[in-house]
């Protein structure tokens, strides 16, 4: 437990440093924007992706990714890191 949490809060932690960066603020529940989202927010946001698979094996160049909009892209590349691969957003330099 105490290991989950410490990832948790590194990853928060992380998140909003790079928000701070690029001044980036994301929507929250009621529709106003903030600077320091929650992890759990961020997760919530996430809900609705979907990975579509073709073909019989993983292999990274056979799947696609369902259901990833503006915003859910915005988020993976304030989040940064290997992320934007896993999701296969193109990092912008």
């Amino acid at each position: 437990m105490t290991l989950s949490l410490l990832v948790y809060s590194i990853a928060q932690r992380r998140m909003r440093s790079n928000m701070k960066k690029v001044k980036a603020t994301i929507p929250i529940q009621i529709n106003q924007e903030t600077a320091t989202p929650t992890l759990r927010r961020v997760f919530q946001c996430f809900d609705g992706i979907n990975l579509v698979q073709q073909g019989d094996h993983y292999l990274y160049e056979k799947f696609a990714l369902d259901g990833l909009n503006d915003l859910r892209k915005k988020i993976v590349k304030l989040i940064g890191g290997h992320a934007q691969h896993l999701y296969k957003i193109k990092k912008v330099d």
